[in-house]
Order: structure tokens, then C-alpha cells, then sequence
């Protein structure tokens, strides 16, 4: 079933066993933009490698304090001339 822009209008089913997520995200998001319809199954069973993996464990449990950066984020005055 073809439309009229030349898209297949059916709906496109995706296993994501085993399938690498930055990999399968970027082939979706084309066939998103491209008007496809797109159901993915077994996204529990997808896999996350290296950088991902190394940043969730690099993530401090305990999150910065207001006080600490917000001495650096006020506006500062400008020097007169005088």
C-alpha cells in the first residue's frame, strides 16, 4: 500500500533484541521523519554500550549545592571611571 508521496503507509514492526540503542535510534529516527509508522518490541532486552554505561556510573548521588555555584552565576558591576 503505497500513498500518494511514495511512503509505504504501512506500520513498521522492530525487534530491538540485542540491538545497540544509539545505532537503532538514529535507523528510526529516519524512518520517522521519513512518515513511517514505527512499533518497537523487547526494548528491555536493548543493549547500552561504553559511554552511557561509564556516565551512569559517574553520576554523583548527591547533587551540587545551590550555594556552591551561584556565587559565580550573579551579575558582576562593571568598574567606574572615575
Amino acid at each position: 500500500m503505497v500513498s500518494g508521496s511514495g511512503i509505504c503507509a504501512r506500520r513498521v514492526v522492530v525487534d530491538a533484541r540485542h540491538h545497540m540503542l544509539g545505532r537503532l535510534a538514529s535507523i528510526l529516527a529516519k524512518e520517522l521523519l521519513n512518515g513511517q509508522k514505527v512499533v518497537v518490541v523487547r526494548c528491555e532486552e536493548i543493549c547500552l554500550s561504553g559511554g552511557l554505561v561509564r556516565q551512569k556510573d559517574e553520576v554523583p548521588a548527591i547533587p551540587p549545592q545551590a550555594h556552591e555555584h551561584q556565587a559565580l552565576a550573579r551579575p558582576h558591576p562593571l568598574p567606574s571611571p572615575l
